[in-house]
């Protein structure tokens, strides 16, 4: 087969030119390409099929270390000093303070865009009570108040 054919990228896929058996065969010898999935064992030190492939025993765990998730807060302090290292204590902090994160208020905003926009093109209430309390302002400035 030469190089390339007009053929879908789908069938070009699964086809191999002359060039790549000759480099192949250069190589790797005679062996023809194998697909399948291959997974790397440490023991053989070789690539194995994952069919094959063993995982190590839970004794052979020598260098791992247990993911923990709290522990990006170790030593997080507030910015008045307070340690907040913890959830719990996060929380307590937060609690005492009045304190909110902004994303429990992530739907708040986007549901008064709706109201603001009424406000500002002048629909409903608002604006005839904002143009009245201005107006109420001006006048007893001027009046001297």
């Amino acid at each position: 087969m030469s190089e390339r054919s007009h053929k879908s990228r789908s069938t070009q896929r699964y086809e191999v030119t002359d060039g790549f058996r000759e480099h192949h065969e250069a190589v790797f010898g005679e062996a023809k390409p194998q697909r399948g999935r291959w997974i790397w064992d440490r023991e053989r030190r070789a690539l194995v099929p994952a069919s094959e492939y063993r995982a190590p025993e839970a004794a052979d765990t020598f260098g791992r270390v247990a993911v923990v998730t709290d522990l990006y807060m170790d030593g997080t302090r507030a910015t008045d000093g307070t340690d907040i290292g913890s959830r719990r204590k996060r929380r307590e902090y937060m609690r005492q303070n009045g304190l909110a994160d902004a994303g429990d208020y992530a739907g708040v905003w986007a549901k008064a865009e709706k109201d603001r926009a009424r406000f500002l093109s002048g629909g409903g209430d608002g604006t005839r009570r904002l143009e009245e309390t201005i107006g109420r302002a001006m006048h007893e400035q001027d009046r001297g108040r």
